[in-house]
């Protein structure tokens, strides 16, 4: 396109905006459309709009088309007022107020204006001003500027700027008319909406400063306030805090922000102190008045009650004597009430964020790896712990991933689908990859889903499996000397004639050395397990191998006059279970009740199908175990201390062997007792058949 046909095309598009303009009554819209031509029509860099108030001789911020990179000056710039009265030296507002446009090309001499802080803080060099004048009022004034580039403002974009701003003038004072009339008719059914819409936000904000916002913004809104203010409020030392503003100056509100005041100065101050609204129609008449906003008449301070306590002081200023009726003041007390459950709310929502944040960071930063899991199977957290031992990634975000999507591959996976299945906790250890061994406990949580924690327990199994290899070394080298204490004890009866006592020397010392075996024998047994034995797994009559197992006792319930009761009914399903593994915990448990029952006592050998298992039990009537015995029953080399007791010989292992054992086979053990009237110890063992992992790893 040529540079003849330039001015003529955006004459054209100025002409189309303006129709535009004309098109709706809306205030927005019409701005909207100004702020398009400024850049896209006139092609200036920038472009600022500022109105003068309806009520007031002040200007004050319309639009812009660009933000302030600065959120506070932003701020400060959408609440700036700029008097217009006494400015009979401002070489701006003079100009404006003449209905002269004011072109700028070093803005040096125009720092003496009120205009001065939008100058600096917009970085205004080249600008152009237009005032908008309906008749002979000032109405408002359009600023353009080419500051950022430092292109030349021309002649012709000057006359295009002047033409859309005598139409502008127009067109917003036709839309503020008819806007007001329209507010008119509709204010109260506007009042409700907004009640309304003040509920809802209110309910929606977990913030306390959003909730203070909304309240000021509200406020200034719907009432005849020129400024409005809020105190936090600390009761127990009688002072309040000035923490947000609207409408103030920067530099009056710079030297009030934080501030602490006492209950006794200012209509705020009273206002807190008695807890009641204030609304004074003439502060010149009030004792009490502090000045904050020059030209102050009228004040309106409501204080949020939080359980009749007040939580924050509300204070409205404006230059008009009465300025409050008796309408602004229920409006601002009916906000201040909504408020004060907003208030509590946000409370509540902080500290609670607070003790999640602690939770997190104790959580992130403990070894123990951690996983919390939702009803719904989708991830809670994931701490840091957690992804290292399963080598996730750090920086994804774990948190609404279904847990199974996470760590479908890794072999927590199954163990968590097992225990949700189970609907119940469950203990295990699990070994990674890296021969890593973690002790791993997931356990439901009613209100959350599922918590799984996992401890390292690396060091310890390495330490337990030095343990083992020592204890089977020095189990083994002992059995040859108590080989040969055996022999040379039966060659001394052979070889040599003894008296009594010589006869009762050998029979103990025979006594001892079988003990001790007894006890290497148990010990090894004990490492083998411990080890990880292997079950070997066959189909087992229960019946047939308590009835072999009462005829090899038969010898020792005869010594003492027992009796031997076998109730397992016949029909019992077959047990997958080792059978020589499974003897060996009958033997422990049968022989344990024989020896600690009296001469003429009963042990009865019980078994019945519970759901998925055999419940599988040896009772007696002897002796009895003391609760405090109880608790540490099958822990080895534990043995009940009593008078009773001990000439009873015993190793203390065969019950933790016996716990092991159940356990391998995936059954569940424990026992009843009471001084003086027996023990029955009960176990399960799962009636299903094992896997192939589990065949080989003994479950």
């Amino acid at each position: 396109m040529t540079d003849q046909a330039q001015p003529t095309t955006d004459l054209a598009r100025l002409r189309d905006v303006m129709l535009a303009m004309e098109a709706t009554m809306d205030r927005a819209a019409i701005l909207s459309e100004l702020n398009r031509a400024i850049t896209d029509t006139l092609h200036f860099d920038r472009g600022l709009v500022m109105l003068c108030h309806p009520k007031d001789q002040t200007l004050i911020f319309a639009t812009a088309t660009h933000k302030l990179p600065d959120a506070h000056n932003q701020l400060v710039l959408e609440q700036i007022q700029i008097e217009l009265e006494n400015t009979e030296n401002d070489p701006l507002i003079v100009p404006w107020l003449k209905g002269q446009p004011v072109f700028v090309e070093d803005p040096q001499p125009y720092l003496t204006s009120r205009f001065q802080w939008v100058i600096k803080t917009l970085g205004f060099r080249l600008f152009y001003s237009v005032p908008l004048k309906i008749g002979n009022r000032l109405t408002g004034v359009l600023i353009i500027d080419n500051s950022p580039t430092g292109r030349a403002i021309t002649l012709e974009q000057r006359t295009l700027l002047e033409a859309l701003a005598a139409h502008i003038a127009i067109t917003l004072e036709s839309a503020r008319l008819y806007q007001l009339t329209d507010e008119q008719l509709d204010a109260r059914v506007r009042e409700l909406e907004i009640l309304s819409r003040i509920d809802r936000e209110l309910n929606y904000t977990l913030s306390v400063e959003r909730v203070f916002n909304l309240l000021l913004d509200w406020a200034l809104r719907f009432t005849n306030s020129h400024a409005a203010l809020l105190a936090l409020v600390d009761c127990d030392k009688a002072s309040m805090e000035f923490i947000t503003a609207y409408g103030y100056p920067p530099g009056v509100w710079e030297n009030l922000r934080g501030k602490i005041w006492p209950f006794s100065q200012g209509i705020t101050g009273r206002a807190a102190r008695n807890g009641q609204a204030e609304n004074v129609s003439d502060v010149t008449l009030d004792p009490d008045y502090v000045e904050i906003m020059p030209m102050t008449r009228s004040q309106l301070s409501v204080p949020v009650l939080r359980e009749d306590c007040p939580v924050a002081v509300i204070s409205l200023e404006s230059p008009t004597p009465g300025a409050f009726s008796t309408a602004n003041l229920e409006f601002v007390q009916r906000l201040a009430a909504r408020a004060s459950v907003a208030v509590a709310n946000a409370h509540l929502y902080d500290e609670t964020r607070r003790e999640r944040q602690k939770l997190e960071l104790i959580l992130s930063n403990t070894a123990d790896a951690v996983v919390v899991v939702d009803n719904d199977g989708n991830l809670v957290l994931v701490n840091q712990a957690a992804m290292a031992a399963f080598h996730l990634p750090p920086k994804d975000r774990y948190a609404g991933r279904p847990f199974i999507d996470v760590f479908e591959f890794t072999r927590l996976a199954p163990l968590y689908e097992r225990a949700v299945a189970s609907h119940q906790g469950m203990v295990e250890e699990l070994t990674l990859p890296d021969n890593r061994t973690l002790h791993v406990r997931i356990v439901p949580e009613p209100e959350v889903g599922w918590s799984i924690v996992m401890h390292d327990i690396t060091p310890f199994k390495e330490t337990d499996k030095l343990k083992n290899e020592l204890l089977a070394t020095t189990s083994h080298d002992l059995k040859s000397p108590l080989t040969a204490i055996g022999g040379y004890v039966e060659l001394i009866q052979m070889t040599n004639p003894l008296n009594e006592h010589g006869q009762e020397y050998l029979q103990r010392v025979r006594g001892a050395a079988n003990h001790m075996r007894q006890l290497i024998d148990d010990l090894l047994d004990m490492a083998r397990i411990e080890s990880g034995i292997t079950l070997r797994y066959s189909r087992v009559k229960l019946l047939e191998l308590v009835n072999v197992l009462a005829d090899q006792f038969q010898p020792q319930l005869t010594e003492k006059a027992m009796s031997l009761e076998v109730q397992v009914p016949s029909d019992l399903p077959i047990i997958p279970a080792d059978e020589g593994r499974l003897k060996q915990i009958l033997t422990n448990l049968i022989s344990n009740a024989i020896k600690y029952t009296p001469p003429e006592g009963h042990v009865w050998v019980r078994a019945e199908p519970s759901g998925q298992a055999a419940k599988i039990a040896v009772q007696d009537d002897g002796l009895g175990i003391s609760p405090e015995d109880q608790a540490h029953i099958f822990t080895r080399f534990y043995r009940v201390r009593t008078p009773e007791t001990e000439s009873i010989d015993g190793t203390g292992l065969g019950l933790s062997i016996v716990k092991s054992l159940v356990e391998r086979h995936g059954g569940q053990i424990g026992l009843e007792s009471r001084l003086g009237a027996g023990t029955t110890v009960f176990f399960t063992l799962p009636l299903t058949q094992p896997t192939e992992s589990e065949w080989l790893n003994g479950r």
